[in-house]
């Protein structure tokens, strides 16, 4: 008997026994995959449409990956992925690089590191700090040091941007600090 589980996955049982794509779980099974490939299919055809434009966005051109990473950290936060469902998206990522992996605009391409979701929320933070509050006017710190639970947030990006300097610049090789110096 084999020890490798992939010779036992539902298409590979039924390579090996014909009787099997006559079940219903496999008829099932192939729905839910052509399904989902065709929703995927369509979802990264109109994320990378031509006819969006951020051209006319400051900065916006040379930080495509930056805000791509952002918005897709951003949907697996609002829609309460969990660790299973990033790591299938990661995976799908890496797997998928030469056809997804280039900034919408500008053509580059954009490296996805396989993160856990606990780095995701940092990378999210500090994200949020940098983008938003490193290079801007005072008032804004004014306006944020009025919300305390926003305040509490910002500053821990902050804290995470300066240890994640210190870790990641020691030499330590990681999907985190790989994306974190890049970014």
């Amino acid at each position: 008997m084999s020890n490798n589980r992939k010779d036992f996955i539902l298409t590979k049982l039924a390579e090996k026994y014909t009787f099997i794509k006559e079940s219903d779980l496999y008829k099932f099974y192939q729905k839910i995959d052509i399904s989902f490939l065709i929703k995927l299919s369509n979802f990264w055809k109109d994320l990378l449409k031509e006819d969006f434009s951020g051209d006319d966005i400051a900065k916006s051109k040379i930080r495509h990956c930056t805000y791509l990473k952002y918005w897709l950290y951003d949907k697996l936060i609002i829609n309460g992925f969990n660790e299973y469902d990033v790591n299938m998206i990661s995976d799908f990522l890496k797997k998928n690089k030469h056809g997804y992996m280039t900034a919408i605009i500008s053509g580059k391409p954009c490296n996805f590191y396989k993160l856990s979701l606990k780095n995701i929320l940092k990378i999210k933070n500090l994200y949020d700090y940098y983008e938003l509050l490193y290079d801007f006017d005072m008032k804004h710190y004014d306006d944020i040091s009025k919300d305390k639970e926003y305040l509490l947030y910002f500053k821990n990006g902050l804290d995470l941007y300066k240890n994640s300097k210190v870790l990641c610049h020691s030499g330590k090789q990681s999907e985190y600090c790989y994306e974190f110096n890049i970014y």
